[in-house]
């Protein structure tokens, strides 16, 4: 899908949204698949942990989304 939405993570890695509603088999937690640019590797978490909020501790201590999206 050439629609796929990068995202920036508050550390600076900018990754490829691939799915938003995975759900996991052994409990039904719906869960994001997402790749990273860089090097390629696959990675699952819940939905709601990624489009959280968290204190960066590079600004103030300032909450910030988890991922952000990355504007062309």
């Amino acid at each position: 899908m050439s629609d796929r939405q990068r995202y920036r993570h508050y550390k600076g890695e900018v990754y490829i949204l691939l799915i938003d509603n995975a759900k996991l088999e052994c409990d039904g937690t719906i869960v994001c698949v997402y790749e990273s640019e860089t090097t390629g590797t696959i990675y699952v978490r819940p939905r709601e942990e990624f489009f959280s909020l968290v204190t960066n501790p590079n600004s103030n201590k300032e909450l910030t989304p988890r991922f952000a999206p990355v504007v062309a």
